[in-house]
């Protein structure tokens, strides 16, 4: 414990020397599109020596490979789905025979059901967790053994920050996140007595990424004057006048009629609408994958994108517990005790599902 204390002390003041990737092999799930295809690139530009993507959908995977390889950097692709055990130790044995040991792990794949507990089928939960979470479990089974005993390698969870500070309406990606979390967090405590192996968490805010495309809402104009009720209210025509519908559910939304007058926006499914833009901006996925990269040179163990998430951690303490005015959710009757965390999540930014 001292020595970490004192190693910290002297990054604070020194600058840190950045890992040469030169001899690494990187493989990548979830690598075709989005966040996974732009971590791709930047590994490729930095130098690493080959790189190897995994996913479900062949066409993204296949042009990914070609771009990488136009990069001049050697790269492969694989089919496999990480929820399935048995294909991820079939797929990993393959990688090792046609690639080689690979020293960089990168956790990426991941799905979003996106609906309230209730709404939710039993099947798509599942499959949550299976990929979200024990995918973590199956890749690195697959791969940390050989990086220990080569006393080289780095394992990478690309998390989010709603393992922190969980939103409703996706109870399932929240769930799988939370799990993750607490996975990588045992496992980097595992490995500090492990030379040359490491292990890097980054937790993202909001990113703009293909996953939670598709979702319409409409709403009256007068009501946006910053954003806030976007994730709560929605207004519907039933021949009586417009009626206020609660945002967790995802096909009355997608059934409501426009109103007269009413303006039409457009947002992706699970998007979070900062009130203060400037402040909490969606992130940009190239954004996202230069920072990881630089955490992985620099063997940073938690990154938390972006910075202004750290009050997060300060805020979160279950004892700090206030009045929750029923107007501020609109769900929540008057009186009901809430931690003071969760009120400042809610505040900071509406969830739209």
């Amino acid at each position: 414990m001292i020595y970490l204390v004192v190693k910290a002390a002297v990054g604070l003041v020194l600058p840190a020397k950045l890992r040469d990737l030169s001899r690494e092999n990187v493989l990548i799930t979830g690598g075709g599109r989005g966040i996974g295809r732009q971590l791709a690139r930047e590994f490729a530009e930095r130098g690493a020596r080959k790189i190897v993507l995994w996913g479900r959908t062949e066409k993204c995977l296949k042009e990914t490979t070609e771009e990488i390889r136009q990069m001049g950097t050697e790269c492969h692709y694989f089919i496999c789905d990480v929820g399935n055990r048995e294909e991820v130790y079939q797929t990993a044995k393959a990688v090792r025979e046609k690639v080689g040991d690979i020293t960089i792990l990168v956790n990426n794949a991941a799905v979003v059901h996106g609906k309230s507990l209730m709404d939710s089928d039993d099947d798509a939960l599942l499959k949550s967790q299976h990929v979200n979470t024990l995918g973590q479990f199956w890749t690195t089974k697959a791969f940390l053994p050989r990086m220990l005993e080569l006393q080289n390698g780095h394992i990478v969870c690309l998390n989010s920050v709603l393992a922190l500070s969980a939103i409703p309406g996706a109870i399932d990606y929240c769930t799988s996140k939370a799990s993750a979390f607490a996975f990588m967090e045992s496992l980097t405590l595992g490995l500090l007595d492990c030379p040359g192996v490491s292990a890097t968490t980054v937790l993202p805010f909001h990113t703009s990424t293909e996953m939670f495309q598709g979702m319409r809402v409409r709403t009256l104009r007068p009501a946006l004057p910053d954003c806030r009720v976007v994730g709560i209210l929605a207004a519907r025509h039933d021949g009586k006048g417009s009626q206020g519908l609660g945002a967790s559910s995802v096909d009355s939304l997608k059934a409501a009629k426009p109103v007269p007058g009413a303006q039409e926006l457009r947002f992706a499914q699970g998007d979070i609408i900062p009130r203060f833009p400037n402040l909490f901006p969606p992130l940009k996925p190239e954004t996202v994958a230069r920072r990881t990269v630089e955490a992985v040179q620099l063997n940073q163990a938690l990154l938390l994108l972006p910075w202004t998430m750290h009050a997060l951690i300060i805020l979160k303490r279950p004892f700090q517990e206030v009045k929750h005015p029923s107007a501020f959710i609109g769900c929540q009757p008057p009186g009901n005790q809430v931690p003071l965390w969760l009120l400042w999540t809610q505040w900071a930014s509406e969830e739209l599902l």
